[in-house]
């Protein structure tokens, strides 16, 4: 496991996070953030990243790392983004019901 801490402006995750937009990120060795760096020197080649949101809320994002650039498609991205979806709804539906018991 990599763990990379890095500012939302300028990353990849971060603008994925900022967006809304889900993502397959390649080319780690190319880009400028820090954070890609530490993955590419970590032998992560692609990694797809799917916003945990619903509506206007964003939880955060979820993703997936490879270590071979062609292992992600668009499939795969699509999977994880309805997982993300899902858990999104039972994220806010829980809440939703927290607030309403108080």
């Amino acid at each position: 496991m990599v763990w990379v801490s890095h500012g939302l402006e300028g990353s990849p995750i971060g603008e994925a996070f900022l967006d809304r937009t889900p993502r397959i990120i390649s080319n780690f060795a190319q880009r400028k953030s820090p954070g890609c760096r530490t993955l590419a020197a970590s032998g992560v080649a692609t990694i797809i990243v799917a916003p945990l949101s619903t509506g206007q809320q964003c939880y955060g994002v979820i993703s997936a790392c490879f270590e071979s650039a062609r292992a992600a498609s668009t499939k795969d991205l699509e999977m994880l983004t309805a997982f993300v979806g899902f858990l999104a709804s039972q994220i806010e539906m829980r809440r939703d019901l927290s607030e309403f018991k108080h």
